[in-house]
């Protein structure tokens, strides 16, 4: 059963970066996906620390607010 859970939320956090414009997307795929250090993002995408930092959490709050809507218009219940 919590394997079932962590993949449904898995699932739901895919879909939710997907929906993420492109900047905010790769952000998001170069540090939680490649495990990359912000100031490594930054470089790779000709950012400065200061706006990859912007982006990364302008994407958090974009994936808070597509998973919490989810969550509400699905009635899902997650666990912590």
């Amino acid at each position: 059963l919590w394997a079932l859970m962590a993949e449904e939320r898995a699932a739901q956090v895919r879909w939710a970066v997907s929906r993420l414009p492109l900047p905010e997307k790769r952000v998001i795929r170069m540090i939680y996906w490649d495990d990359l250090p912000l100031r490594t993002v930054g470089r790779h995408m000709g950012f400065t620390d200061t706006r990859a930092n912007q982006i990364h959490h302008r994407a958090l709050g974009q994936l808070r607010r597509s998973l919490l809507y989810r969550l509400h218009v699905r009635g899902m219940a997650w666990e912590s």
